[in-house]
């Protein structure tokens, strides 16, 4: 049973980026965080909470990405300067 599921377990990492090719992007940076990914070509910031800003990556309608804001500020205190 646990061969079952570690099999199943690596089919979906691997059809991951076959489905979210812009994971590649992310997955470049070791640890990526708002400023980095606002760096990246066709991602457009749509969002935002108090410690995470909400991206839309590139050629995508229908998914979002969470990316966490490192630093003791908030994302409204950033924005703040």
């Amino acid at each position: 049973m646990k061969l079952i599921f570690e099999s199943w377990k690596k089919f979906l990492k691997e059809s991951e980026k076959s489905f979210f090719p812009w994971l590649g992007e992310l997955e470049a940076i070791p640890y990526p965080d708002i400023r980095d990914v606002k760096k990246l070509p066709g991602w457009r910031r749509i969002g935002r909470g108090a410690f995470r800003g909400v991206f839309l990556p590139p050629g995508e309608e229908d998914y979002v990405v969470k990316i966490i804001r490192r630093g003791a500020r908030t994302e409204e205190e950033e924005d703040e300067g």
